[in-house]
């Protein structure tokens, strides 16, 4: 079933206009009419004729001093001070970003891409899908494929009914891979996809656990299940680390996290179905930035060759790429001749996030996508 979602971009925009109009509203006067005085005997119970409002001298109270009722205490001889009322609290700057695209790359338009991360120039991949999950090393230049292991083909328990999920590397050596509904995470080496000496070489987190996306911020893993929340987890035992953590953006919970990144204290997160990405503080759950990725989503089907009757840049091809105009001309202009089409399913989404420390950059792709985008995040126009 298709979703439809509200655009984080969109419900981030109208919750900080309407925190920005409560901020800027005129504050009170200081000085307030009086309420009405408390009546002395029982009113009746229908109004025969209206009463006129009070002129502006009438409902001031008067310059002469009133007796009190009889009463056994006596009035304070002072007003008291007048009421004041504290400041409202200043509204979440929540950051929305686009991706400025710094160069594209060619992606294996087969892969269903779960998790995507890079390390000293190398990219690695796990890969989804029924009988087709995978861990693999990938050329960036080029897009092929460097070494390849399908899950099947490995000696591990049940491998057909593994289903791939996020990736994350650990002590610069180690690779720790999820699977979807199996309640398992498997852990390889990186020179050799073998799976380690370490006495924990599957980690058991139960069947009732999904595993979506998952990195490593250098103490500990974060953690997706396509909830709300983040759970941290040690990696050594895989134990949990403390309670879930709830996102909010301004208060509002973001479902569906999947692919993650971890960068300094921050998880950036894709948000399932949709073209989005957010930056969410590590430490509080609360997010900070939405990217609108949208533009990319667009590019990737933009254009493209059917690789299987052979299609490749035509008049036809040109022209699909002429008519989009809000897709910067140079991301066009980058884009390869002779893309493989992307599967047309509605699962064919914007799906992994690998930052490069080295170059301060992002790479990011789809699920089925032909293209890797290599982008920096900028304030929206």
């Amino acid at each position: 079933m298709r979703l439809f979602l509200i655009p984080l971009v969109v419900v981030a925009g109208l919750m900080l206009a309407a925190c920005a109009s409560e901020v800027s509203a005129p504050a009170p006067s200081d000085t307030a009419l009086p309420a009405d005085p408390a009546p002395t005997s029982p009113q009746p119970t229908t109004t025969l004729a209206p009463t006129p409002a009070p002129t502006a001298s009438s409902a001031l109270p008067p310059t002469t001093s009133v007796s009190p009722p009889s009463s056994s205490v006596s009035p304070p001889t002072t007003s008291p001070p007048p009421a004041t009322s504290s400041p409202p609290p200043a509204p979440e700057q929540i950051e929305l970003l686009v991706p400025e695209v710094l160069a594209v790359y060619p992606h294996d338009a087969s892969a269903f891409t779960q998790g995507l991360l890079i390390k000293d120039g190398r990219l690695f991949e796990s890969t989804g899908l029924w009988d087709e999950s995978s861990i693999r090393e990938i050329d960036l230049a080029t897009g092929q494929v460097l070494r390849n292991l399908l899950l099947v083909d490995a000696e591990l328990p049940d491998s057909r009914s593994l289903f791939a999920e996020g990736l994350a590397l650990v002590e610069d050596d180690l690779l720790i891979q999820l699977t979807w509904q199996a309640g398992l995470a498997f852990v390889w080496d990186l020179e050799t996809f073998d799976q380690t000496a370490r006495p924990s070489q599957v980690f058991n987190y139960g069947p009732d656990q999904q595993g979506w996306g998952i990195c490593y911020d250098g103490s500990r893993l974060a953690m997706s299940d396509g909830s709300d929340t983040l759970q941290f987890r040690n990696p050594e035992t895989f134990d949990l680390i403390g309670e879930p953590l709830e996102v909010r953006l301004i208060g509002v919970p973001v479902e569906l996290l999947n692919e993650l990144e971890c960068v300094g204290d921050d998880v950036w997160a894709n948000v399932w179905f949709t073209d989005e990405i957010v930056r969410i503080d590590a430490n509080t759950g609360k997010v900070t930035a939405v990217v609108d990725a949208s533009v990319l989503a667009a590019a990737a089907q933009l254009g493209c060759a059917d690789s299987q009757s052979g299609f490749q840049e035509s008049d036809a091809n040109s022209q699909a790429r002429s008519q989009a105009p809000d897709i910067p001309a140079e991301l066009l202009a980058a884009l390869p001749p002779d893309l493989a089409c992307p599967q047309d399913r509605s699962d064919a989404v914007l799906n992994g996030i690998a930052y490069d420390e080295i170059r301060d950059v992002f790479l990011l792709t789809g699920k089925l996508w032909p293209v890797i985008f290599e982008v920096r995040f900028v304030p929206a126009a």
